[in-house]
């Protein structure tokens, strides 16, 4: 399978990749990698990869949880992030053009009777649009700043008024314009879709999670050789049946430090440290589950952070459950849940989610998502 990101093009084996999404064509749309890495530009296991229709390349995502914030912030870029006046987004910027360039069509039949401050505003006036989309990816997008620019004055190539050149230049950005609100609308009905594909995946994700915690717990309670047996067997598929970070570095953590090993010490007859090492994956589990709390508030979070503007109470009820957030997680450090652990994340975590919380103190959201990425990364 050809795939194009912004390393170049390279043909990839189709085993290593796995298509969680399609168009209608068959072409696919967002695909997830599951090889080693040795046939990719430093892909890992478990990065996504999604199409984008504006530079026809893949994006590479770190994991699912980045590549849902991914979909927001799309929707930001393209949609009209609220319905207030102050909204922002591409629809709102192309209202704006159409609205600004139909007045100046209409200063054009009346160019002779215009003052000089006006002839200058009416220039000034088009060529901010030009400004605003001169750096557009979108050829669409160039053609109307490119439009823009040669409708703000008046005079031709030759240096001769000519007012039929300008209004047609003038009603073309229009035209280009309504255009380019019908394909923006179009992209935000396609990243609904692409969307709702990985959210089902991450549901998806979290019921193997929450089937391997059940499973755990009820394991803790078994004294049978054979029901230790089957439950350690049973946990193993599980571990086996997702392919998303960092439900693999969980996952692999437990089957490679405990579970494995769990089971060859069933056969020594080692119950203790078969007790041990079940009661380190029932604490690693424990750990996750505060990951995942922390990649659904960072969700919600890019989701508040979308809206302009800001909506203070929804902002201040975020904060509360990330501070609620923080504090179970000191607990729980304090507490050594992670102290048998190889690499203990909490400690890393929480001063990163500690300095995330300063920042929104602070009003600093842009830094704030920094360390909110770094706590994220810790799992």
């Amino acid at each position: 399978m050809n795939i194009t990101t912004k390393y170049g093009q390279r043909e990839m084996i189709e085993s290593s990749l796995e298509v969680l999404l399609c168009s209608e064509s068959g072409f696919p749309i967002i695909v997830r990698y599951i090889g080693t890495g040795d046939d990719a530009w430093g892909l890992v296991r478990g990065n996504i990869l999604v199409w984008h229709w504006e530079t026809s390349i893949y994006f590479i995502y770190s994991s699912l949880d980045t590549a849902m914030r991914g979909c927001i912030h799309i929707k930001i870029k393209y949609g009209r992030g609220d319905q207030r006046a102050d909204a922002e987004g591409e629809l709102v910027q192309l209202s704006a053009i159409i609205q600004r360039h139909d007045l100046l069509l209409n200063l054009i039949g009346n160019w002779r009777g215009l003052s000089v401050a006006e002839r200058q505003a009416y220039a000034d006036t088009s060529l901010a649009t030009f400004n605003a989309l001169r750096w557009a990816r979108n050829r669409l997008r160039l053609g109307i700043a490119e439009r823009a620019k040669l409708a703000s004055t008046i005079f031709d190539s030759r240096g001769r008024p000519n007012q039929s050149r300008t209004e047609c230049l003038q009603a073309t950005v229009i035209f280009d314009a309504k255009l380019r609100v019908v394909d923006v609308r179009s992209i935000t009905v396609y990243v609904d879709r692409r969307q709702s594909a990985l959210f089902d995946e991450n549901e998806r994700n979290l019921d193997i999670l929450r089937r391997v915690t059940a499973e755990v717990a009820c394991l803790i309670g078994f004294t049978k050789y054979q029901d230790i047996v089957d439950s350690l067997r049973r946990l193993a598929a599980m571990f086996a049946e997702t392919k998303d970070a960092p439900y693999t570095h969980l996952f692999r953590r437990c089957l490679e430090d405990d579970l494995r090993p769990a089971l060859i010490s069933i056969d020594k007859g080692s119950r203790r440290d078969v007790t041990q090492r079940i009661q380190r994956m029932h604490d690693a589990i424990e750990v996750f589950w505060l990951s995942r709390e922390l990649a659904e508030l960072r969700l919600r979070l890019a989701f508040a952070l979308s809206r302009r503007p800001h909506r203070q109470v929804e902002l201040e009820a975020l904060r509360i459950e990330f501070n609620d957030l923080l504090v179970r997680m000191k607990s729980a450090r304090d507490s050594g849940l992670d102290k048998n652990f190889r690499n203990r994340p909490l400690p890393r975590a929480v001063r990163y989610l500690t300095i995330a919380c300063l920042e929104w103190d602070r009003r600093h959201f842009k830094e704030m998502a920094d360390r909110l990425d770094e706590a994220e990364e810790v799992f």
